[in-house]
């Protein structure tokens, strides 16, 4: 996907009422969103599909994994002090919180376990389902 495909489909979304765009070709994805008022527009992005297969750590006997997913559409912050890999969480903290339409939404964790991936980063924007974390119990 070229820049002139990206300029256009963003010169779109300032001319309409859309909110967001998204476009899926075989050589990546591409989501463009309007940022909500009083808010710096974010650059958009090209996620490219990954080239090759990176294998996972085996998981250790008894170890259950989860995904912390997002059940909000907006933009992800984390809260301080950032929780990141190989922090321990208890269920029912708050790890961050989703901005949209001014509400802020926290995001908690589950289960009780250490995180050890982290899929987000601060300020991008988050759709519903989205995964955040990975914690392991």
């Amino acid at each position: 996907m070229n820049i002139s495909v990206i300029e256009q489909l963003a010169a779109c979304l300032e001319k309409s009422n859309l909110t967001a765009v998204s476009v899926e070709k075989p050589e990546g994805k591409i989501v463009l969103r309007r940022a909500p008022s009083g808010r710096p527009a974010a650059l958009p992005a090209l996620i490219e599909k990954p080239e090759s297969v990176v294998p996972v750590m085996e998981q250790a006997a008894g170890e259950t994994k989860h995904l912390i997913t997002s059940k909000y559409v907006g933009f992800f912050h984390h809260l301080k002090p950032i929780v990141g890999l190989g922090a321990m969480v208890t269920a029912g903290q708050a790890i961050g919180m989703v901005e949209s339409t001014n509400l802020q939404m926290e995001i908690v964790a589950e289960e009780s376990g250490a995180i050890t991936d982290v899929l987000i980063e601060d300020g991008a924007a988050v759709e519903y389902g989205q995964p955040l974390f990975e914690i392991t119990e």
